[in-house]
């Protein structure tokens, strides 16, 4: 809850309550008293982005019907002389004059009744806006080879809350954000933005996407994963003689495309069907949804130890790698975040500002990989819904 200074109510009622019951509404006046509004929320409530619309509902009184806001409505302010009363997710709550609520997540809302019988009753509601959000230029994309490659690539239409789907064998920090449907193919303009053909790229501002060679395969075909039956067979298979030296080819491969003699840190990875979300912290135990590698630093730190990623699927199902395509130095930017701002207090500032920015959708079939730079980007990867998802991880720095 919070409640707009009456500056604010005042400036409404002087210069826009005649226009919006009239036929002579002016454009001018609401304008100029949105600048005042999104002055104040960036101050005192959250930062008013270019995804955010709004609107004004005027009822007349003791009007008893139940109207159903916009889902995308995140904020509903009583700017009216007298109390209201409304329903977010079946819960009554009374607005008084000048309060107003902040809806972080998308729940159904009502506008139950009006409490007088002389008042008209007034209500400023600010919404996400529909549809998706434009692309940005920013994290390359390289699929290596031709543009129908793309039709391996899809568009969420934001991000939701991920505490909807806490369970208690996979709870969700209570500020963590996955990808919500629609999805859509790219078209030609996201491509466009997208695609790293033509444009320089390097080790942080690109993801690829290639074909593990057959050779390195086989010998994990060979510890037939097909037949994993849960967490402690796979490991118990990799950990075998076999294993290992499936595990020793795939580095000696994976060292032919580093860019340093360093060491490179290699991970057997397993992950139950039917996750929404692949990363977890696991000293608490809780997924993190969309994220930064570096997550649960304290402050973002501009270090020299910005590895990149490999993986390779080597399930039977086709894996999902999804990232925002903006770079870290961009979001930072973007969010007009200050220097002591943590990973994950970027993240969360980001998706409240921007929630309907695509998430970008790679498949990664088996046998495939990709390389990211998972340390400066927001991303986050799952396995198939009704298969293990199993893949072998290489930190490093990789030719991209």
């Amino acid at each position: 809850m919070f409640e707009i200074p009456e500056i604010l109510r005042a400036h409404w009622w002087q210069f826009c309550a005649h226009d919006f019951l009239s036929d002579t509404a002016s454009t001018l006046n609401f304008e100029n008293f949105l600048k005042k509004f999104i002055v104040y929320a960036d101050q005192n409530i959250v930062k008013i982005s270019e995804d955010h619309s709004f609107d004004v509902l005027v009822r007349s009184p003791n009007q008893t019907v139940c109207n159903e806001l916009d889902k995308n409505t995140c904020a509903i302010i009583n700017i009216g002389d007298e109390q209201t009363a409304i329903s977010i997710a079946g819960t009554a709550s009374i607005l008084k004059s000048g309060q107003g609520c902040w809806i972080k997540n998308p729940l159904p809302v009502y506008v139950i009744n009006t409490i007088t019988k002389s008042d008209l009753d007034v209500l400023f509601y600010v919404k996400y806006k529909s549809g998706y959000s434009a692309l940005r230029e920013g994290i390359l994309l390289n699929l290596s080879l031709s543009d129908i490659n793309f039709s391996k690539v899809a568009m969420s239409s934001g991000v939701h809350s991920a505490t909807r789907f806490s369970t208690a064998d996979a709870p969700y920090f209570s500020d963590a954000y996955i990808p919500c449907g629609p999805w859509r193919n790219p078209n030609q303009s996201d491509i466009d933005k997208l695609s790293s053909i033509n444009k320089k790229t390097n080790l942080f501002n690109t993801v690829k996407v290639f074909s593990v060679p057959v050779e390195i395969l086989k010998p994990f075909k060979l510890l037939d994963l097909r037949a994993v039956s849960n967490e402690s067979d796979y490991y118990t298979r990799m950990r075998s003689v076999a294993g290992k030296q499936a595990v020793n080819n795939a580095i000696d491969y994976v060292r032919t495309l580093a860019m340093t003699d360093d060491t490179i840190e290699t991970m057997a990875i397993y992950n139950r069907p039917g996750l929404y979300s692949s990363a977890r912290d696991n000293i608490q135990e809780y997924y993190l949804g969309l994220h930064i590698d570096r997550m649960l630093c304290e402050t973002i730190t501009d270090d020299s130890d910005n590895f990149n990623l490999l993986s390779i699927n080597l399930g039977s199902g086709d894996r999902y790698f999804f990232y925002i395509n903006i770079t870290l130095q961009n979001l930072i930017n973007l969010t007009e975040s200050t220097e002591n701002i943590s990973y994950r207090g970027l993240v969360r500032r980001f998706f409240q500002l921007y929630p309907n920015y695509p998430v970008i959708r790679l498949t990664i079939s088996p046998g495939d990989a990709y390389i990211a730079p998972a340390k400066s980007m927001i991303h986050d990867g799952i396995g198939p819904k009704t298969e293990h998802d199993l893949h072998l991880m290489f930190r490093g720095y990789f030719n991209v």
